[in-house]
């Protein structure tokens, strides 16, 4: 996804943006990604660092990380050695995909400090790397064992050695007409090389690769000019940024809670599994007793027809006349037991039975339930934030569905933290992000006359405008809020429905945050990923 062409311009805009600016802050996200936060020109920034290796990228993000309570080791020597520090300088390695950050601070004595914060941008090797002031290594964020087969050692102590080029030119330097750009110039990917080949005007092309302001995006393909020779449909952005945000903001929210929340996803699979189990088992001995009527009748034939045997006898089998059936039939007996108890039995089995039956049928159903209850919070872990998930974790473990204790002790008026925005016609806006959040800002926050939205037949956010009668603009954006807070795809249409609040009702005996309505009006509206940064935000 990245070249040697794109961290080109990559470069440009974090030098231009970032340049002089001063490190403030440094988060760990995950194991894979860290966050910057830089003040530079007046402009508070965050820098997004991934290292992930079918997303590994450096950008300027304005997406709303959750970030790890006790960072790793390599976050904590970044803290040490950068925070407070100046980035004096930005720049890229000849035309690969490496960039460095320059960064000078004073130490105790005041004696000032250059260290090389290293993001190399090369799949699954990607990697970020600290170095002091004659390029020795410091830490890695990723190990690289001596076995791991690269011609490099990237290694603490180890002097750092930048990728080498093999020979290939750089094209920022000179650039001729080429049948393979890949194999002859650093920077080109095949798509690049191929978009080369067939414009056959490598210094005009590249000309307008290097002064372009608009990025293309194909799926997951960056390009600074439109890839003709590719008929597919793309995706225009004003910025680098923007197209790294539209792409990779929702799946970076997933891949945090998947690392944080290793061992409750891994219980809440385990508890569905065993569950199924307990489905299968269950449903197989409720088919195998569907005749467990007939006990009852073995019983009564056996007390009706007792004159004709001698109770206190063994038999194998008896044939009595039944005359539901009209026929004689056969019922066969326990030799252990006389007669008379063997009447007793068959009552007994069937009473026994009939009684499981309902218990079968209580656990089947609340086995089904608690599934549905899982399978809910592990599709609502895909699109929402790390404090979203610990809240509802914590309803799990408050209904003995989750081994554990809540983190939080919930007070007797407990409010679930939804989010508050204020529309662009300073209309209030309340954004549920799972389902008790959901179920408490329909149900419980908003007035009967309130407007109320959500995302057309699927999962996601309840919305509640505070208004009867809100303005298109707040219509749209709160619409906007509906999808964003959802699992949808950037630059996508969906389609909103929307009710006074009054129409909505329970559905009995359902899950927390479902209900129904029989009237509604809807809104079809393009996913907006910046629209929670251009809201402000209530309290």
């Amino acid at each position: 996804m990245i070249d040697g062409l794109l961290t080109t311009k990559i470069t440009e805009n974090l030098k231009h943006k970032l340049l002089n600016g001063k490190i403030q802050k440094i988060y760990q996200i995950n194991d894979n990604e860290i966050l910057l936060k830089i003040r530079a020109n007046q402009t508070n920034y965050q820098v997004l660092n991934s290292i992930q290796s079918n997303s590994f990228r450096l950008h300027i993000s304005n997406h709303q990380y959750s970030t790890l309570e006790v960072a790793t080791n390599f976050t904590m020597l970044l803290r040490k050695q950068l925070e407070g520090g100046f980035i004096k300088n930005i720049f890229q390695h000849e035309c690969e995909r490496i960039i460095i950050f320059e960064i000078t601070k004073y130490n105790e004595l005041r004696d000032e400090q250059t260290k090389y914060l290293i993001f190399e941008l090369i799949g699954r090797h990607s990697n970020t790397i600290l170095c002091d002031q004659d390029f020795t290594i410091i830490q890695t964020l990723k190990f690289v064992p001596l076995s791991y087969g690269l011609t490099r050692i990237i290694q603490r102590g180890s002097k750092y050695e930048f990728i080498s080029s093999n020979d290939r030119k750089n094209p920022l330097e000179n650039i001729a007409v080429s049948d393979d750009y890949t194999s002859e110039y650093q920077g080109f990917s095949k798509l690049l090389s191929d978009e080369f080949i067939i414009r056959n005007n490598p210094k005009q092309t590249l000309n307008e690769y290097l002064t372009s302001k608009k990025v293309y995006v194909y799926k997951k393909i960056i390009s600074y000019i439109k890839l003709e020779h590719l008929k597919e449909d793309y995706f225009e952005y004003d910025s680098i940024d923007q197209a790294f945000d539209s792409i990779y903001s929702q799946k970076s929210d997933s891949e945090s809670v998947n690392n944080i929340f290793k061992k409750e996803i891994k219980s809440i699979k385990g508890n569905i599994k065993r569950n199924n189990n307990k489905i299968t088992k269950l449903e197989k001995q409720y088919q195998d007793n569907q005749d467990y009527q007939k006990y009852q009748k073995y019983g009564t034939l056996l007390y009706d027809n007792i004159y004709l045997f001698n109770k206190e006898a063994h038999y194998d089998e008896v044939n009595v006349f039944d005359y539901d059936e009209n026929k004689e039939i056969t019922i066969k007996l326990n030799n252990q037991h006389s007669y008379t108890k063997n009447a007793q039995d068959y009552l007994k089995k069937y009473n026994k039975i009939k009684k499981s039956f309902s218990y079968l049928e209580q656990q089947i159903k609340l086995a089904y339930e608690q599934n549905e209850i899982y399978q809910d919070a592990l599709s609502t872990f895909e699109y929402v934030k790390v404090n979203d998930v610990k809240e509802i974790l914590d309803s799990l473990k408050d209904k003995k569905l989750l081994k554990g204790h809540s983190s939080t002790k919930k007070k007797k008026n407990y409010k679930p933290k939804y989010e508050t925005f204020i529309s662009s016609d300073d209309q209030t806006i309340y954004v549920g992000k799972n389902s008790i959040q959901n179920d408490y800002i329909t149900f419980t926050l908003a007035s009967k006359n309130d407007t109320w939205l959500h995302i057309k037949n699927q999962a996601g956010a309840h919305v509640i405008i505070k208004n009867e009668e809100p303005t298109n603009t707040t219509l749209e954006e709160a619409a906007k809020l509906a999808i964003f807070y959802s699992k949808t795809q950037p630059n996508t249409s969906y389609e909103v429905d929307y009710t006074l609040v009054k129409n909505l009702r329970k559905i009995k005996g359902s899950k927390l945050g479902q209900l129904s309505f029989n009237t509604n009006q809807s809104i079809n509206i393009v996913n907006d990923i910046e629209i929670t940064n251009k809201l402000k935000r209530g309290n």
